[in-house]
């Protein structure tokens, strides 16, 4: 498991708040109950009502940060589809994860969603020296040409500037 902040402030608020807990509740039912039958009972429905409070208070500790990550998600897919330039991005499969539009215009597939399409399905038509070079990216590499080009299917050719950068670089 991997520390971070978010990590440790969950577990600084849980531990807070389960001490807090304990004492107060512990404070609270000695001057409520005095009959040790009816402290038992008591302690039940405190230790109930205590998994749901920590269940209800990890909901929402736990459930901040992925809606940060979705807000995060949302601004990035935002930025990448109304980008200037020609950017697409790919998962470790070659399938479409974004595209940005001024990339759909320049490969003349304005309007259409490539979101989970493979690469090679989209352009059977590419050269094998690129195929070879998004797998050496996928190993790690980082690769790039200043002017290369691929025949499209209707005979133009297609000149490019591209680069490829593999999972995590």
């Amino acid at each position: 498991m991997r520390w971070n902040s978010s990590t440790v402030w969950i577990i600084l608020v849980y531990i807070a708040f389960g001490s807090l807990w304990i004492i107060l509740s512990d404070g609270l039912l000695g001057l409520v109950a005095r009959d040790p039958a009816q402290l038992v009972q008591w302690q039940q429905y405190k230790g109930i009502a205590f998994i749901a409070a920590t269940a209800l208070l990890l909901y929402g500790l736990l459930s901040y940060p992925q809606r940060q990550l979705a807000r995060s998600e949302a601004r990035q897919r935002l930025f990448i589809k109304h980008a200037p330039a020609a950017l697409a991005m790919l998962d470790t499969e070659l399938r479409f994860m974004l595209v940005s539009d001024r990339w759909l215009k320049d490969y003349g597939l304005s309007g259409e969603d490539l979101s989970g399409r493979g690469h090679y399905e989209v352009f059977p038509e590419l050269p094998q020296r690129w195929r070879e070079a998004h797998q050496r990216g996928l190993r790690g590499e980082v690769l790039r040409a200043e002017s290369d080009y691929f025949i499209r299917p209707d005979g133009r050719t297609q000149w490019q500037r591209w680069e490829v950068r593999g999972p995590g670089i």
